[in-house]
């Protein structure tokens, strides 16, 4: 039996209860986290991927999921770790309170059993107690409730406002492509997420939908809730670069983007938060940290680009921009945290 059939094989349960005051630390070789990636790569149903990852998810220790999370963001390059991180933002996406509209994304019942209050209060302390920043600010911002929305829902493109709700909800699920086109400029979450799940529509119809600067936040959520459009590398960087796009859903995005593409969305967003950056910068230097570590050993010295030199956490980063966008990413990070932060 081979070493992945033996973690396919490891339990998941926890050695340690949560309610556990010293719980052992979670090891990145940990057998749970290595057999959390083996189960969930072995199903081909991105649906069907999700739920079973929330089952599983259900009877693990926070410290482990903690751990599961900022592994699989610093290991995005590697494909089961991506396609583990890929399934847990579809988890978080789904059980992510819903939104203060008439009609926003649909989720159902069971899905929102995990997690409860307490649940989110323990993993997010779990991941802060174990130094894990990114997965503490992922949990955080998912799961927050949005609040009561302070605003109206955008009205209908001209082009299709003679058109209830009710009209268009039924013709995005429908197979006529001439009617499917046409509500590619809604900005309703019901009316786009149908749209993202109608098969007849592809890549270069939803980006339109991910383009749109006249949207709403929530429809770009609506959009990524569909899995075969949360793996798409394109629209995935064309919502990150949607100005409109919330800061949480660019937080669970990040560790899937390019390197250029991060440092585009930086240069063109400066009024991101320090919520957003510093579990960013924690993050690749998180990944980076032997390094790192190295460097200082060899040289005695910290050079500030260093963290750059290695590309590690952003799955396929720079074919096009070479390596001279490391260091450029890492400088705006610096600067957007400073500026968040109103220091210097």
């Amino acid at each position: 039996m081979s070493q992945d059939d033996v973690a396919a094989e490891a339990p998941l349960q926890p050695a340690n209860l949560p309610s556990d005051p010293s719980p052992e630390p979670v090891v990145d070789d940990d057998p749970r986290l290595r057999a959390l990636a083996l189960r969930v790569a072995a199903l081909e149903d991105p649906d069907h991927r999700a739920g079973r990852l929330a089952e599983l998810l259900r009877a693990m220790a926070p410290e482990v999921i903690a751990a599961a999370i900022d592994r699989a963001a610093r290991r995005c390059h590697e494909p089961d770790q991506r396609l583990l991180y890929l399934s847990l933002v579809h988890v978080l996406q789904t059980v992510r309170p819903r939104p203060a509209l008439t009609a926003g994304p649909v989720r159902g019942d069971a899905e929102r059993q995990w997690p409860a209050g307490p649940e989110i209060a323990l993993l997010i302390g779990a991941a802060s107690r174990g130094g894990h920043g990114f997965a503490a600010a992922l949990l955080r911002a998912t799961l927050d409730d949005p609040g009561p929305y302070d605003g109206r829902p955008l009205p209908p493109h001209v082009s299709i406002e003679h058109l209830p709700l009710g009209t268009r909800r039924q013709q995005a699920r429908g197979p006529r492509r001439e009617e499917l086109l046409r509500l590619l400029c809604d900005t309703d979450p019901a009316v786009v997420e149908l749209l993202a799940r109608n098969p007849r529509l592809r890549q270069d119809d939803l980006m339109q939908v991910a383009t749109q600067r006249r949207t709403h936040p929530w429809a770009l959520w609506a959009l990524l809730l569909a899995p075969r459009w949360l793996a798409n590398a394109a629209i995935c960087a064309a919502v990150a670069h949607n100005p409109t796009c919330p800061e949480w859903l660019l937080l669970a995005l990040a560790p899937l983007l390019p390197s250029q593409t991060l440092l585009d969305v930086l240069r063109k967003r400066p009024l991101l938060g320090p919520d957003f950056v510093r579990p960013l910068r924690a993050l690749h230097r998180g990944a980076l940290g032997p390094t790192i570590d190295a460097r200082e050993q060899a040289t005695g010295e910290a050079p500030a680009a260093v963290a750059w030199e290695v590309e590690v956490s952003l799955g396929p980063a720079l074919e096009d921009g070479g390596d001279e966008a490391q260091p450029g990413l890492d400088e705006a990070l610096a600067q957007a945290l400073q500026a968040a932060t109103g220091s210097g």
